[in-house]
């Protein structure tokens, strides 16, 4: 509901555009390098990296982390 994906039902309005996320060289305001493990980080606590951002902490299982990275990756 808060990103959007090209090409899918993913239509938010309230975070940036995911489509070419995997294309990216940084991430959260180029704040990092697009790497798994710092994509990890961000999803799980975004708000440890860069404090009040709209984007809340995820409490996802690592299963479900790592399903959603590997689809994020495909992002290209």
């Amino acid at each position: 509901q808060c990103h959007a994906v090209g090409g899918t039902e993913a239509n938010g309005k309230v975070g940036p555009d995911l489509t070419h996320l995997a294309g990216r060289r940084m991430i959260g305001a180029a704040m990092l390098p697009n790497t798994r493990g710092n994509l990890a980080g961000w999803i799980a606590n975004p708000q440890a990296i860069k404090p009040g951002i709209k984007m809340p902490r995820s409490y996802l299982t690592a299963d479900d982390l790592s399903a959603l990275l590997t689809y994020l990756v495909s992002l290209k």
